[in-house]
């Protein structure tokens, strides 16, 4: 059973971050093309579609380990998962955007 339960949340993980980077690709394609066209920066472009896929997974990574998460504390993951999923994805994207911006714009 314990096994069943692994494997189980192993899938929802991987299908999880798939369809967030998914999703952030589909969002990065838009958004980069969009900073190419309108400013004619190809470096804020290429910053764009490395930033937003990788936040979109991080985002559904931590959208599906938070509740567990906080199930394991002795919370109830449905009255603090949202504000603290939130505040960390928020966190998590301005660190990766800021540090692909030092890496990338040099």
């Amino acid at each position: 059973l314990a096994q069943a339960i692994h494997n189980a949340s192993a899938r929802a993980v991987r299908r999880e971050m798939l369809l967030g980077l998914g999703i952030g690709m589909g969002c990065a394609a838009v958004v980069g093309a969009a900073a190419w066209t309108v400013l004619g920066r190809w470096d804020f472009a290429v910053l764009m579609v490395a930033a937003i896929p990788l936040v979109g997974s991080v985002g559904a990574l931590m959208g599906v380990l938070m509740p567990g998460l906080l199930r394991r504390m002795g919370r109830d993951p449905a009255e603090a998962s949202g504000p603290m999923i939130l505040a960390a994805v928020d966190l998590c994207a301005i660190t990766i955007y800021l540090g692909l911006a030092v890496l990338l714009l040099k």
